[in-house]
């Protein structure tokens, strides 16, 4: 069944794929848009159905809130193909733009947390953040678990719900106030143990390039990177140091009730 879109919007869209695939809005572009569609996505939408069911219409428009009828299966696969979800995702992305701030996030980093023991030892995990279908998402990857979530920003904060397969979640909220492109971030944590406990504590996000690579995670002792002759290795560990300054936990429940206090 056939969809009525907006003039302006399927111009739009094939601007965006002119900027994407880098050739011209005529017949002979939109052949070569035609063979890279199939090749990425596998499914068939012609040069002919672009020029003349998109391109053209578009051009005969008198107003660009016309309504053109089309079918809604090959207006989302151009989107897809634009890496949206769907066509209404790609308009998303044009109406509600990304606040500047989280976009300039995207990158590669290491997130770090310190164990929630006594005994000082880091844990370190790589972290990628991207945009993702008009959303900035943040994706760990931890010794057992990915986790993925989307960021957003509010009162000069940072705030990540980010969730594993398993179901797993936990919550990062990083200060970063009015900066762009920050380098290091701080911030806290919440989530639950292994044994199924509430925890939290002081988390660190830093841009990868900043700590030496090749560290492995659950093999960073806090008294190695005290004693480590890289300076940033050494404050690293010094924020971490403290225990009491770093973990979270609550005392055993037994009775919920007073007395477990």
């Amino acid at each position: 069944m056939a969809r009525k879109y907006e003039v302006k919007y399927i111009k739009l869209l094939l601007d965006e794929l002119g900027k994407t695939t880098g050739y011209s809005i005529d017949h002979f572009g939109f052949g070569r848009m035609s063979d890279e569609i199939f090749e990425k996505l596998n499914v068939s939408i012609s040069a002919k159905y672009i020029y003349y069911s998109l391109h053209n219409a578009v051009k005969k428009a008198t107003n660009e809130n016309d309504l053109l009828n089309l079918s809604p299966n090959k207006v989302d696969d151009l989107a897809k193909f634009l890496e949206y979800e769907n066509f209404d995702a790609f308009i998303r992305a044009f109406e509600s733009p990304i606040h500047s701030i989280l976009l300039s996030l995207v990158g590669d980093y290491y997130s770090y947390v310190r164990k929630n023991t006594e005994r000082g030892i880091l844990l370190q995990s790589p972290v990628q953040i991207n945009v993702l279908n008009n959303k900035v998402i943040f994706k760990l990857t931890g010794p057992r678990w990915k986790y993925e979530g989307e960021m957003r920003y509010q009162d000069g904060c940072l705030f990540c719900l980010m969730q594993a397969e398993s179901a797993k979640t936990f919550h990062h909220v990083y200060k970063i106030g009015k900066s762009e492109s920050p380098q290091v971030l701080m911030g806290v944590f919440s989530g639950v143990s292994s044994a199924n406990d509430p925890i939290g504590g002081r988390c660190v996000l830093i841009r990868k390039g900043i700590i030496p690579e090749g560290i492995s995670p659950l093999k960073m002792t806090i008294e190695e990177l005290v004693s480590s002759s890289d300076d940033n290795l050494k404050k690293l560990g010094n924020y971490f140091k403290n225990y009491a300054d770093n973990n979270l936990k609550i005392n055993t429940a037994s009775g919920f009730d007073i007395d477990d206090l």
